[in-house]
């Protein structure tokens, strides 16, 4: 930047170095290969999202008038680079930032922010499959912010691309971020696809945040709190269904609500659930939910309670051998010598080991782990 302003430079610039960094190279040189030949899964439509299991809806029957845009965009990526690179955790949390990979996806958004000012119209429903240049630069940029290899830095992303008509991109940071509430109102009311929704939610809800995301700095919790899996995004979800800006279609939104219960009662907070459902809602609705949602807390109680009881048998056995450690003593009187020097301890500082041997501190070599009488060690 400090010696050119081409873009394409710069960007060819930053490619190598992501390159260089190892398996980020593979998907990105994908991303410009499909570039290249015009062809990439992102934006395709070749597949659907069944929603309601009965063989897809069309947009004329449908009555909630969805375009399915997000669906259709997940469905048509049968990669399998959209899954987060993990780290020795298992958590996603636990990537480390690399900093060309930011400012590559930094510019890959500077080119697509660009000519969407120029004039540009991006597409919701074929995101990367626009005619000439923004096409191109969209189907770059999605293809890097797609690939679980990426390790750029969440927040400055969603920062810029906030309030900008690229709603495809915002959504996959949103997921990278945990940012759900974001992500599933900009689904409804900025893309008009519940169901985009609900696969958004069924593929980012469970996830662990990524770096560089408000989220992946939030509180752990404790070592005798039993961590349950909720999806957090379908509960966001459930809230706007449930509670719709637009009353004319109050109706829809709530019946689809219903199918949401159904679909992945388990996956949600029951009484956080419940607590949303409509005040006079005739129990027949709640039937599959109730299914679901019952034995699966039947579940998690037995198992909190199995974990509860077993935390209280090793706290009880910590307690025993604390009061064991307590009742043990020594005695030393005038006579009493130090088994390593053979001077009398007297008021001189001293260390008793756990097999019984009371020397002189200064006799222990700083170490208390190895008795220097006889040779034991202590864990």
């Amino acid at each position: 930047r400090q010696h050119s302003e081409d873009t394409t430079i710069v960007q060819k610039y930053l490619e190598t170095l992501v390159k260089a960094t190892g398996d980020a190279g593979l998907a990105l040189t994908g991303g410009l290969g499909a570039a290249a030949g015009g062809e990439s899964g992102l934006g395709s439509s070749g597949g659907t999202f069944d929603a309601s299991g009965s063989g897809g809806v069309g947009v004329a029957g449908d009555p909630l008038g969805v375009n399915d845009s997000y669906s259709h965009f997940l469905a048509g990526d049968n990669d399998d680079d959209d899954e987060l690179a993990r780290g020795p955790d298992g958590g996603a949390g636990s990537m480390v930032v690399e900093p060309h990979h930011t400012r590559l996806a930094l510019e890959y958004l500077d080119e697509t922010l660009r000519l969407v000012a120029r004039g540009d119209v991006p597409s919701k429903s074929q995101p990367g499959k626009e005619p000439g240049a923004l096409g191109e630069a969209r189907k770059r940029l999605l293809k890097f912010l797609k690939a679980g290899t990426s390790r750029y830095d969440v927040a400055p992303l969603v920062e810029k691309i906030k309030g900008t008509p690229l709603y495809n991109e915002f959504v996959i940071l949103c997921g990278r971020g945990a940012l759900h509430e974001e992500a599933v109102r900009s689904l409804v009311y900025e893309l008009n696809d519940l169901r985009g929704a609900e696969s958004y939610s069924v593929k980012y809800g469970t996830r662990a945040p990524s770096v560089g995301s408000s989220a992946a700095s939030k509180k752990k919790a404790g070592p005798n709190v039993i961590a349950m899996e909720r999806n957090d995004a379908l509960l966001e979800l459930l809230k706007i269904c449930f509670s719709p800006r637009d009353e004319s279609k109050k109706t829809a939104f709530n019946d689809f609500g219903f199918q949401l219960l159904a679909r992945h009662g388990k996956s949600v907070d029951g009484a956080a659930a419940l607590a949303l459902v409509p005040s006079g809602t005739p129990l027949a609705k709640l039937g599959e939910f109730f299914a679901q949602v019952l034995p699966h807390s039947a579940h998690n109680v037995r198992e909190v309670s199995i974990a509860k009881s077993l935390s209280n048998v090793y706290n009880l056995q910590v307690q025993c051998d604390r009061v064991e450690r307590l009742s043990q003593s020594v005695q030393i009187n005038p006579n009493t010598l130090c088994p390593v020097c053979h001077k009398r301890i007297g008021d001189i500082v001293f260390a008793v080991y756990p097999n019984g041997k009371v020397v002189h501190y200064n006799c222990t070599n700083s170490n208390l782990t190895l008795c220097p009488v006889t040779g034991e060690h202590f864990s």
